[in-house]
C-alpha cells in the first residue's frame, strides 16, 4: 500500500518542519 507510505513520509515532514515554522514544536520535540 504506497498511500501509506506516502502519509507516513507527509506527516513526518509536516511534523518536522510545519509544526516548528509554526512554533508548536513536533512530537519529537524539535
Amino acid at each position: 500500500m504506497a498511500w501509506v507510505d506516502a502519509f507516513g513520509k507527509a506527516a513526518k515532514f509536516f511534523d518536522l518542519f510545519v509544526l516548528p515554522r509554526l512554533g508548536l514544536g513536533g512530537s519529537k520535540g524539535f
